[in-house]
C-alpha cells in the first residue's frame, strides 16, 4: 500500500495519528523546495499539506468527535506544527536555489493549506467544544457566547474553549499587563536618560566647539604676533 493511499483510508483521528507517530515519520525540505513527509514502511511521500488538509477534512466531516478522537487530533496537530517549524529551520541552512524554489512553493500564502491551517486556527480546533460536548466533558452549559469564531466560513458550529484554556488566557492577560505596568516606568527612565545624554552630547561637543575655536584665535594671534615682530627687526636691519 502507498502512502497517498494510506492517507486516504485514514477515516479518523486514530487511524490518522498511526501516520504520523513521532517514531514513524520525518518531515524535511527537499532540494526543489518540497515539505516532504516520509513515513516508515511506505516508499512514497506526502507534503505537509496534505496532512494538514486531511485534518480539515476530517473535521468539517463531523465537529462532534469524542474526547478519545479529540487527544489523538492535538497530537496530530501537534505534530503538523513540528512539521512546518523544523522545514523552516532547514530552509535556513540550505543552498540558495532551494531557498528560492521553496520560497515560490510559499509566494500565495494567503491562499494555500498552511494559511488556513495557522491563521484561520483549523491547528487549534481540538481546543473547542461544541455545546453538547462542553456540556458532557464538563457537566455545565457554556457561557453566553462563543469562543471561536474563526472558524464560521468551514460552516463550524458554535464553539466554546475548555474552563481551564479560558483561567489560563485570562493569567496571560493579566500576567501581560503587569509586565506592561512594570516596564512603562523603565521605558519612561530610558527616555529621560536618552534625552540627558543627547542634551549632554550636545554640550559637550558645543564645549570642544568653543574651545577649538579659543586655540585657534590664540593661534592667529601668535602668528601675527611674530610675523610682526618679524617686521620690526627686518625694518631696523635694514635702516642700520
Amino acid at each position: 500500500m502507498t502512502l497517498v493511499l494510506a492517507l486516504k483510508n485514514a477515516q479518523t483521528f486514530t487511524a490518522l495519528r498511526s501516520l504520523v507517530e513521532t517514531d514513524k515519520s520525518n518531515a524535511k525540505l527537499t532540494s526543489l523546495g518540497k515539505r516532504s513527509v516520509t513515513v516508515n514502511g511506505y516508499k512514497d511521500s506526502l507534503t505537509i499539506d496534505d496532512f494538514a488538509k486531511h485534518v480539515m477534512m476530517l473535521t468539517q466531516k463531523n465537529f462532534e468527535f469524542s474526547e478519545e478522537e479529540r487527544a489523538h487530533g492535538k497530537f496530530i496537530a501537534k505534530r503538523i506544527n513540528a512539521f512546518y517549524f523544523n522545514t523552516d529551520v532547514e530552509m535556513g541552512v540550505k543552498k540558495t536555489i532551494t531557498r528560492i524554489l521553496c520560497w515560490l512553493r510559499d509566494a500565495s500564502f494567503r491562499l494555500n493549506t498552511r494559511w488556513q491551517w495557522e491563521k484561520n486556527g483549523w491547528n487549534k480546533t481540538f481546543k473547542f467544544y461544541t455545546k453538547e460536548q462542553y456540556q458532557k466533558a464538563f457537566n455545565a452549559i457554556p457561557p453566553q457566547g462563543p469562543d471561536a469564531d474563526i472558524l464560521k466560513k468551514a460552516h463550524c458550529p458554535d464553539r466554546w474553549l475548555a474552563p481551564k484554556e479560558v483561567t489560563k488566557l485570562q493569567k496571560i492577560e493579566k500576567c501581560l499587563g503587569t509586565i506592561e505596568t512594570s516596564v512603562q516606568p523603565i521605558a519612561n527612565a530610558a527616555n529621560n536618560l536618552g534625552t540627558q545624554a543627547k542634551n549632554y552630547a550636545k554640550g559637550f561637543f558645543s564645549s570642544l566647539q568653543a574651545k577649538a575655536t579659543k586655540y585657534k584665535n590664540q593661534a592667529l594671534t601668535t602668528v601675527q604676533n611674530a610675523t610682526s615682530k618679524k617686521d620690526d627687526v627686518a625694518a631696523v636691519t635694514n635702516a642700520t
